[in-house]
């Protein structure tokens, strides 16, 4: 792989492992070549450090997975022209990053890119950061905060790939190999002194933010650089490179001042998404946040929907177990997502057979239909009780339910029920960084039900529809 600078002229790293031999004298070969390659690898990094600044700041004809240390956001003319740095970023803030060639192109051609942060709005500070009982450092509401209010946009300190073998191994013939051990501790040493250079790049500000930020390294034998990113670091799917020979794409870690104090729930009040035209991550209320309460996200790969074993396993790696009230009754909360799961598949199962569309996609399948059995808007209301117990007012399911219960009062007549579930679902819609605002307009046609909502009240009262 190649590294570069975005100001620098690009410099290529390589070195070499040698076939194996068994026995004493090839451990003692073994050891010999990975002092070899350590060496090989200072060497290289010293030329890296004496590149010359700045020398090509007009450049984005990176190869495809040349790495390059940049700042962003920096913006670029459609010919490829430098225009320099947004005007913001001394109230925003910058991002050093270890990013590839393909992503560098893919952020400064985005639209828009080096927008101003969006504000939480006037007035006393949603959040503050301090220490949380047997969690170290966690974030806490500073006052109430409304379901879908920004709690904060804030740019990352550091962006850098994660779960990435850097490819300076090769293999040659000869008679000496060193172990895999080996051969991962020079790769993640690699990586630190890469990723250093990106944290050299801060300003003594910034890097003092991420310097006091926790690290894994004594658990997990990595430097602390790359220990503070596998303890704070976001992953979003926008900040991937694309899949190469057949394998997905590595993922980039994002480093946040304050985002990344945040600590996990399996049942979590904000949903975090990144958006790329601002360079920042952006966090949202997905329901009522009282004053001095944790603000807390879903650290998990796993679906929330997922059983407590299965959650737990993969918060396995963060070295903690989660203490959220689900899991401090994993019984009743598995019986309850269970509970969940089904009533969510025998409303979309008629959907998934005519349209393919589940919660998480648009059905044109008849509100009638989907209604089918659930004749009672107590049925509908006890369904999103059961998820908002269980602390899931962010997912999908919990959207559809919202959509279910407002048709189901525009199917009984009653306007003034279809309006407030169709704020409800509005506000879902903006929480879940679906929309940036409420739309009155659709609150108040019930997202297009308003006309069936009336012929059914008119029919009701005897009225003339005619």
């Amino acid at each position: 792989m190649l590294f570069s600078s975005a100001f620098s002229k690009p410099t290529v790293y390589s070195c070499l492992v040698t076939t194996s031999t068994r026995g004493p004298i090839g451990a003692a070969k073994r050891h010999i070549q990975a002092q070899w390659l350590r060496r090989k690898h200072n060497n290289a990094r010293d030329d890296f450090r004496q590149s010359r600044p700045d020398a090509q700041a007009s450049r984005l004809d990176y190869d495809y997975d040349e790495m390059i240390t940049a700042t962003m956001p920096m913006r670029f003319s459609p010919t490829s022209e430098l225009l320099g740095y947004p005007p913001n970023v001394d109230v925003d803030g910058q991002s050093e990053c270890f990013i590839s060639g393909h992503l560098m192109r893919k952020i400064v051609f985005t639209p828009g890119i080096g927008s101003p942060l969006p504000r939480a709005g006037p007035g006393v500070k949603s959040y503050r950061v301090t220490s949380v009982p047997n969690k170290g450092e966690g974030m806490l509401a500073a006052r109430d905060i409304s379901a879908g209010e920004l709690v904060l946009a804030e740019r990352p300190l550091l962006v850098v790939p994660i779960g990435v073998k850097m490819k300076t191994v090769r293999v040659l013939p000869s008679n000496g190999e060193p172990t895999s051990a080996q051969t991962t501790q020079v790769q993640e040493e690699d990586a630190e002194k890469f990723f250093a250079l990106a944290v050299k790049r801060m300003k003594p500000r910034q890097r003092e933010a991420f310097e006091k930020l926790e690290s894994s390294h004594l658990r997990e034998g990595c430097g602390p650089i790359e220990g503070r990113v596998r303890m704070n670091a976001f992953g979003f799917k926008e900040l991937r490179d694309p899949p190469k020979n057949g394998k997905p794409g590595p993922n980039y870690g994002i480093v946040c001042e304050d985002l990344s104090r945040i600590n996990h729930s399996c049942g979590p009040n904000t949903i975090q998404h990144w958006d790329m035209p601002s360079f920042s991550i952006q966090l949202r209320a997905v329901r009522d946040i009282e004053q001095g309460e944790e603000i807390s996200v879903n650290y998990s790969e796993a679906s929330l929907m997922a059983s407590y074993a299965a959650r737990q396993a993969d918060l396995a790696p963060y070295g903690f177990r989660c203490d959220c009230p689900s899991c401090t009754n994993p019984k009743a909360s598995d019986a309850r997502r269970h509970q969940i799961r089904t009533m969510l598949q025998s409303r979309t199962k008629l959907a998934e057979q005519r349209s393919g569309a589940g919660p998480e996609e648009d059905s044109d399948t008849p509100v009638e239909e989907l209604l089918d059995g659930l004749t009672l808007v107590q049925e509908l209301l006890d369904g999103l009780k059961l998820i908002e117990k269980e602390g899931l007012e962010g997912t999908s399911g919990y959207g559809f339910m919202l959509t279910l219960v407002m048709s189901r009062y525009a199917a009984d007549g009653d306007v003034a029920g279809m309006r407030v579930y169709a704020r409800k679902f509005s506000v879902w819609r903006v929480a879940t960084h679906r929309e940036g605002a409420v739309d009155e307009e659709e609150v108040e046609n019930g997202f297009g039900l308003l006309p069936l909502a009336e012929l059914v009240q008119k029919m009701t009262t005897g009225e003339s529809i005619l």
